[in-house]
């Protein structure tokens, strides 16, 4: 099951194990919640070796488990945008120019945000 179509920017800390919820289900996205009980899904278990931000797959579409990989820019024409509550404020700081002017941020795993 598709969460949503925006991957879930996360602060973890290093040596902290996460669940990452595979079904789709949780009502803690992107974690496990246990929801997956009654399906053939288990969650991925990840440790931070280091702290800092990553953005955790929300669409349940990637190939980079638990990261965001861009696959749900291909789940709707409209790309489900930001808000301000996404991300608690983070703020992504390395854009550079691409071919056609706009400024690119890579972030994790080959999805990035272009503005």
């Amino acid at each position: 099951m598709i969460a949503q179509n925006k991957p879930c920017l996360v602060e973890v800390r290093k040596g902290k194990t996460y669940l990452w919820c595979a079904c789709g289900l949780s009502k803690r996205q992107p974690f496990c919640d246990g929801s997956h009980k009654d399906t053939s899904f288990e969650p991925l278990q990840w440790r931070a070796d280091v702290s800092g931000e990553k953005l955790f797959c929300a669409c349940k579409q990637t190939r980079s488990e638990p990261f965001c990989d861009g696959s749900h820019n291909s789940l709707s024409e409209i790309y489900a945008e930001a808000d301000e509550g996404d991300g608690a404020g983070a703020v992504v700081v390395d854009y550079h120019a691409t071919d056609d002017g706009a400024l690119r941020a890579d972030l994790d795993n080959g999805c990035y945000v272009i503005r």
